[in-house]
């Protein structure tokens, strides 16, 4: 089972599964996983089940903190009970989101400390599915994603627009397929507890913009502009331990961005 199934990254992951000859059944936004009786389709014969349903935006956390704390707390809280009641496992989708601004590289060990109500949000669903596996996510790419910055950036590039790089931030950009094969493996092998998902590689949003505009055969106005609130500064992961289960990194950013431009 996947809940956001038809979301960004689980559409993705949800295409593999099938690809490779799994039964699957979707939990999507008119499911609901605030209300429990969303989740009365989880019985017996359901072998796992890979949370990602969940509100993604810092910026919109800021204006609904409510509706955040509701649909990632409540809904994963609502998940986990369903789960439990037959003994499946999870695979959470969670959020480098968490650490807030930590030492980098970020090892699953340093103290959370968000600051956002998203990250907020995802650190207490973690706590209700602390018997569970946690993948927290960097920054995910690829074909398909609306919101996040290299979506934004083609989308400016597409109506003719500056780019606009807020603050001097660096991020670690993995793409979706690494993030699906980071799934399968962690419902296959992983122990409970919390393993990044990203890259290790610090890739600056300034040289991210350049870099998509070379790529679309354009030379493209970009714009400095001030940080934005929640805005972490520095975000690159330590994925040492994700690596012990047998994963690594199969896409390059180069490579990844080439694919999407294509």
């Amino acid at each position: 089972m996947v809940t956001g199934g038809e979301g960004f990254i689980g559409s993705a992951l949800v295409a593999s599964l099938l690809h490779d000859g799994h039964e699957v059944s979707i939990i999507e936004k008119r499911d609901d996983i605030r209300n429990p009786s969303s989740l009365d389709v989880v019985d017996s014969s359901t072998d796992g089940i890979f949370h990602l349903a969940a509100l993604t935006s810092v910026g919109d956390s800021f204006e609904s903190p409510d509706e955040y704390y509701d649909v990632n707390v409540t809904g994963t809280t609502n998940v986990v009970a369903a789960a439990e009641k037959y003994g499946i496992r999870i695979v959470y989708s969670s959020t480098a989101a968490v650490y807030g601004a930590a030492q980098i590289p970020i090892k699953e060990d340093a103290v959370p400390k968000p600051l956002s109500p998203y990250g907020e949000t995802k650190l207490e669903a973690e706590r209700a599915a602390r018997r569970h596996t946690i993948l927290r996510y960097f920054n995910v790419y690829g074909p398909g994603q609306r919101n996040g910055v290299i979506a934004h950036f083609v989308d400016s590039l597409s109506r003719g627009e500056p780019l606009i790089v807020y603050g001097t931030c660096t991020r670690d950009f993995v793409h979706v397929a690494d993030v699906v094969y980071a799934n399968r493996i962690a419902m296959d092998r992983a122990p409970p507890g919390a393993f990044n998902v990203g890259t290790g590689r610090a890739t600056s949003i300034y040289e991210l913009a350049g870099m998509i505009a070379s790529l679309h055969g354009l030379d493209a106005k970009i714009v400095r502009a001030p940080a934005r609130t929640g805005d972490i500064i520095h975000s690159v992961a330590d994925a040492s331990r994700m690596q012990n289960l047998g994963w690594n990194r199969r896409v390059a950013l180069s490579d990844g961005l080439r694919r999407l431009v294509a």
